[in-house]
């Protein structure tokens, strides 16, 4: 009869092991994907501070900030970055509290005297397109690889714009 007591106790404690095996198993699932999403969050975040996740960000932003003007040539949206263009292009110059699209003419003006605006962004986005320019980063700076002279100073501007540094 004791024996039988022992066995039935020895028994629920495996039950009990058991049940705690498979709830540590879940939790330790739940941890892993959420580990996993976090990481990719960061990666996301981490790619707007590349010289091209910074150049997409602000034409995006100054489109938006266009489309909000009264007799805004009746721009559709378009998350298409050379509609954008185009359409900042028609757009030109910017309005006051047009903050991303006033670094982007500025940026425009004093970096280069050859192209249009449309021709020059366009340019620029198929030089930072051919590999992925700006490494992942840390703290409030873009990164950036070797980029032609008027592309370096117009980064720069957008970036100053910003409100960021870079790391050479």
């Amino acid at each position: 009869q004791q024996r039988r007591f022992y066995e039935q106790i020895l028994a629920e404690n495996e039950k009990l092991l058991a049940d705690y095996e498979r709830l540590m198993a879940e939790r330790e699932e739940k941890y892993v994907m959420e580990k996993r999403y976090i990481e990719k969050e960061l990666l996301m975040a981490k790619g707007k501070m590349t010289c091209r996740g910074l150049l997409e960000f602000t034409v995006h932003q100054a489109f938006v900030e266009v489309r909000t003007r009264k007799n805004s040539l009746n721009l559709k949206f378009t998350d298409r970055f050379r509609n954008q263009l185009d359409s900042l292009g028609r757009a030109l110059p910017p309005q006051a509290g047009e903050r991303n699209f006033h670094a982007l003419h500025e940026a425009f003006i004093r970096c280069t005297n050859s192209t249009t605006f449309e021709v020059f962004y366009g340019n620029f986005y198929s030089e930072l397109s051919k590999e992925i320019h700006g490494a992942s980063w840390s703290g409030p700076s873009v990164l950036r690889t070797p980029l032609a002279e008027g592309f370096r100073c117009a980064i720069e501007i957008i970036a100053t714009h910003a409100g960021l540094d870079f790391e050479d």
